[in-house]
């Protein structure tokens, strides 16, 4: 990986080579310490994304998504685009993450959800009001010893709408898909309560 501000002079030809070819750029914005210090909320995304949530019916879990009818609720799904989707049950991994140096993950498919080492759960994040959900071996249903997932119940309302950028509207349902919002500071959000964690309703 390399990393290039946008500020920098061979920027746009670099952004002019990749686009001819096809290929993308993944944009973050970098923010001062002061600046995170005093923000009211901090948007999270990962960095890691590692194995694929199961069971499959195929010896490629990349061409199947056999887990959703294992793990969610499809009773107030759309049949077009899947929003309405309610996690029922834990998510079955083959194995043990191997972690590494690392303290979080998501799972290659689903990127509305966030895993943890129970160790960093119970060190930093049980005091601050997170709760957590089991995750499983596949093989087996029994739980795994290093892995929780993050139980988000809170949601949110972004405000500023306009500034997120428009992936599809859904035929069927009506519902809008926005890709994540990456640069700048985010869009303003309405909470209610003091949650330690939330989800947009976007």
């Amino acid at each position: 990986m390399v990393n290039i501000y946008e500020d920098a002079e061979c920027w746009p030809e670099i952004a002019q080579y990749l686009s001819s070819r096809n290929k993308n750029d993944f944009v973050v914005s970098e923010f001062t310490e002061s600046e995170l210090v005093s923000a009211k909320y901090l948007c999270i995304w990962s960095t890691w994304h590692h194995q694929f949530p199961l069971p499959s019916k195929s010896d490629d879990p990349e061409l199947d998504m056999g887990y959703l009818q294992a793990t969610y609720d499809p009773t107030d799904a759309c049949p077009e685009c899947s929003i309405g989707y309610r996690q029922r049950a834990p998510f079955r991994l083959r194995s043990e993450p191997k972690w590494g140096s690392k303290s979080f993950l998501q799972l290659n498919w689903v990127f509305d959800e966030f895993f943890t080492k129970i160790e960093v759960f119970e060190r930093l994040l049980r005091k601050q009001g997170v709760n957590v959900r089991p995750v499983v071996k596949n093989s087996t249903g029994n739980a795994l010893n290093s892995v929780v997932q993050l139980d988000v119940h809170a949601s949110c309302e972004i405000l500023g709408k306009d500034r997120l950028r428009l992936e599809r509207t859904c035929p069927e349902c009506g519902s809008n898909k926005y890709l994540a919002h990456r640069h700048g500071f985010f869009p303003s959000v309405s909470v209610q309560g003091e949650p330690a964690i939330i989800k947009t309703k976007e």
